[in-house]
């Protein structure tokens, strides 16, 4: 089977806001072309918890292929990459370092560069080089 890794903010935007701040969201539409296209969906987020405008997708998406990032420490850039790393792993893959994915990059900073970890950005376009697709790839 196919597999996609897409966001929350790739399958719902907000319509409008509301004084709460949870908003009127719709659906984008791409969750469900998924499903459709027969892919085995995966959803990350960088938010930590879900809450009520989440539970309309969380019926179509199995609970062990919904990864939340983890309460923010000191680290930004680790509490933002928590939840994409906990969906690599759960798709076989090893989390790349930034001299894989951006060889030439990595090398004009130096050979410390080489073996840093690459960003979570990085990472979801890096995807599809590995049989997994992103939202781009979904048929229009």
């Amino acid at each position: 089977m196919r597999r996609i890794v897409l966001t929350t903010s790739d399958i719902m935007r907000a319509h409008s806001a509301t004084l709460d701040g949870l908003g009127n969201y719709q659906s984008t539409g791409r969750l469900e072309r998924a499903i459709a296209e027969g892919y085995e969906v995966f959803i990350t987020t960088t938010r930590t918890k879900l809450v009520e405008i989440d539970d309309w997708w969380r019926k179509l998406v199995p609970d062990d292929h919904i990864f939340l990032a983890n309460p923010q420490g000191e680290d930004l850039a680790e509490h933002l990459a928590s939840g994409w790393k906990k969906c690599i792993a759960a798709l076989g893959l090893t989390w790349p370092t930034l001299g894989e994915l951006k060889p030439e990059l990595a090398e004009r900073l130096g050979s410390d560069w080489s073996s840093k970890p690459g960003t979570w950005v990085d990472v979801q376009h890096w995807l599809p080089s590995q049989g997994v697709a992103i939202k781009h790839q979904l048929s229009r």
